[in-house]
Parts: structure tokens; C-alpha cells; sequence
């Protein structure tokens, strides 16, 4: 675990990604209180701070990736990473709504949680230098 997640909260710490390590943070100690819709959610919205903090706009996830494509912090040859994350998010916002207010039952397993904070993390080290992303060699 600490290969994955430590790089990443390494990467957080300081004033720029203040709200992003928060929130990282947050998914650990929900994984650990075996919460995994709510790490999961915490997990995403590392990344939406992540990507705030680079400089990117958007109300949600989805409108960050869009806008840090555009911004090159992905190239297009990351469309089915960056899909698949906007897939999930969709899939935990979904499965909250359908639950009701209390949020006590999620049916996210704690391994599908440590997948999303290991995928996040690993997103996170590599968007944290700001380096846009070269186009794929034709």
C-alpha cells in the first residue's frame, strides 16, 4: 500500500494541494472505518481538487477532465483512463442517490475503494507536475 498511496500524499502536502490532501486523507480513514462509498467519494473529489488546484474549471469531475485535456494534462491517447474515471464517479454518485439521504449502506466493497484511491494516487503523482502530455506518435 504505502508504494501507491505514499507518493501521493507526499505530492499534496503544502498550500497548493492543501484541499486535495484533505481530501485524499479522508478516503483513507473512510476506508479504514470500512466506508468505502464514502471513500470513494472522498477519493474523487481528491482528484476534483487536484485538477482545481492545476488551474482547471469545471462544476464537476467530468467538466475537469474536459478542461484540463484542453489545458494538455491529458493527451488523447488517456481518453479511456480518464472515461473510466468519470464512469466511476457517475457510478458512485448513482448508487448514493439511490440509497436515500442516511448514506449508512453502500454496496462498495472496501477493495473496490483501495482500487480508486490506488487509481486516484496514481493519477495525482503524475498530474501533480503540471507537464502537459505529448501527443501520440502517428
Amino acid at each position: 500500500m504505502q508504494e501507491s498511496v505514499e507518493p501521493a500524499l507526499r505530492l499534496l502536502v503544502g498550500e497548493k494541494f492543501n484541499k486535495a490532501h484533505q481530501s485524499y486523507l479522508a478516503a483513507l480513514h473512510q476506508i479504514s472505518q470500512n466506508e468505502a462509498g464514502n471513500a470513494i467519494t472522498d477519493a474523487a473529489t481528491a482528484l476534483q481538487e487536484t485538477l482545481e488546484a492545476l488551474g482547471c474549471q469545471g462544476k464537476d469531475l467530468g467538466k475537469l477532465i474536459a478542461d484540463a485535456r484542453k489545458k494538455e494534462l491529458f493527451g488523447p491517447q488517456d481518453s479511456p483512463m480518464t472515461e473510466g474515471i468519470q464512469s466511476i464517479v457517475r457510478w458512485v454518485a448513482s448508487e448514493r442517490n439511490q440509497i436515500g439521504d442516511a448514506h449508512r449502506f453502500s454496496p462498495a466493497r472496501r477493495e473496490d475503494a483501495w482500487l480508486i484511491v490506488h487509481v486516484v494516487g496514481a493519477i495525482i503523482v503524475r498530474l501533480a507536475e503540471g507537464s502537459s502530455r505529448p501527443e501520440p506518435k502517428k
